[in-house]
């Protein structure tokens, strides 16, 4: 399992708020951010729906847990994404192409309590459990139910888009991505909150 050294400087940080933060405090909620097909998503429905993921995955997860994403490219992934951050918890994205060698792998190595997928992986991670000795405890599945699992709507009816008072601090994890695996065994890239403030100074 991959692990992150923390520091003796480290300060209160989110980087959810580093994203979405700056924009909303200009008071321009209303502008997009996010464009997907048809839809236009602005910055302050995506602030709204990362609480909404963040409050209802509260019940799953607790501070640096990890939380795996295999979903297509969607708002849900990005509003899933930054809440689980939003919440001290780990997002990790996985490649949507992944095998069911490389689905049990991370689910191994990340020691991942829940797993948030859309409806056509299924079959995929059916084919895992019985790979893996511990699957995730929580999933929820993005599109038509199956499995007895609970959809994503499901997932967040009733959940408060209030704002999570949870401290992080730049050097606790936000999000892994694995490597390809191209030359031996897919690694954890781990990054830190602290990490989105150093990627967007250049």
């Amino acid at each position: 399992m991959s692990n992150v050294k923390q520091d003796g400087d480290a300060v209160a940080l989110n980087a959810t708020d580093e994203l979405l933060g700056p924009t909303l405090a200009r008071g321009r909620s209303d502008d997009i951010a996010i464009l997907f097909g048809d839809k236009s998503i602005t910055f302050g429905e995506l602030e709204t729906q990362a609480s909404r993921f963040g409050n209802a995955l509260t019940r799953y997860l607790g501070f640096q847990d990890r939380a795996l994403l295999l979903l297509k490219d969607s708002p849900d992934l990005v509003a899933a994404y930054l809440g689980i951050m939003r919440i001290g918890a780990v997002s990790v994205a996985l490649s949507t192409r992944s095998s069911a060698h490389d689905l049990a792998f991370a689910i191994a190595d990340s020691g991942a309590k829940a797993l948030l997928i859309d409806d056509e992986f299924l079959p995929l991670y059916q084919q895992v459990t019985g790979l893996t000795p511990h699957p995730p405890e929580f999933v929820a599945v993005r599109g038509a139910p199956d499995g007895g699992f609970p959809t994503i709507e499901e997932l967040l009816a009733g959940a408060s888009a209030q704002k999570p008072q949870v401290v992080t601090r730049s050097t606790d994890m936000a999000f892994w991505l694995y490597t390809s695996g191209t030359t031996g065994t897919p690694k954890a890239a781990v990054h830190c909150h602290g990490d989105v403030i150093v990627g967007d100074s250049y």
